[in-house]
């Protein structure tokens, strides 16, 4: 494991746990509105259910774990999501990406899934949550021609170039898992909001292998049929 990985894992349980305390700090400021709310002679609690359908479109960064060197890829996601019941929402979720840096290798992805979304803590400025997704990635490799003659890995795969070949491309197919935390932020605008940060774990599975791949994701969301 690279030392990279070994700190988006840290990073990764550090964000976990600042994610779940915040959710008890924001449970707790639940129940004391809650109180104060029954002491004034309302008739009971409600929560808002707020928008029923909700547009994410975010900038995605990813770090792809591809033998022999890590790569880069980073693009563009949108993820409908519809809420079935106050704090859960299915979701599904489409993307681009495309490799950047100093790669030898030009690679392009695209993916589509779904999952679920689940809201664990809420207030009228923010909201954290889960999320769980499963999907397929196509993805489609292309060797630069400044790289002519050398060996490249593709995932799984090695490709030799020979002297006088314009290109080596190939694609291949994998599914993928996600599970991550996610922070929204409240705007005075109820139909628009903000994606702080999504962060989370993805494993691909090419070439009978698992990738251990991490990514973030930060944007707008667009909120629709609120009641």
């Amino acid at each position: 494991m690279s030392n990279f990985s070994k700190g988006f894992y840290f990073c990764f349980l550090i964000f976990t746990v600042l994610l779940f305390n915040c959710a008890a700090a924001f449970a707790q400021t639940d129940s004391h509105q809650g109180s104060s709310s029954h002491h004034g002679g309302s008739g009971g609690s409600h929560e808002s259910e707020g928008a029923k359908f909700e547009l994410p479109v975010t900038y995605v960064y990813e770090r792809s774990d591809k033998e022999p060197d890590n790569i880069n890829l980073n693009g563009f996601v949108i993820a409908p999501t519809i809420k079935v019941a106050p704090r859960v929402g299915l979701t599904g979720s489409f993307s681009y990406r495309r490799s950047f840096g100093e790669d030898r290798e030009k690679t392009s992805s695209y993916e589509g899934g779904g999952g679920i979304d689940i809201t664990i803590a809420k207030n009228h400025r923010a909201k954290l949550g889960l999320e769980f997704e499963v999907g397929g990635v196509h993805e489609r490799v292309r060797l630069r021609e400044s790289e002519m003659g050398k060996a490249v890995n593709v995932k799984s795969k090695v490709a030799i170039l020979r002297e006088g070949d314009s290109k080596v491309t190939e694609t291949e197919n994998s599914a993928y898992l996600f599970i991550g935390g996610v922070i929204d932020i409240e705007t005075p605008n109820k139909y628009i909001s903000f994606r702080l940060v999504k962060l989370g774990y993805k494993p691909t599975f090419f070439g009978n292998e698992t990738q251990n791949n991490f990514q973030i994701e930060t944007g707008i969301i667009f909120n629709f049929g609120h009641k």
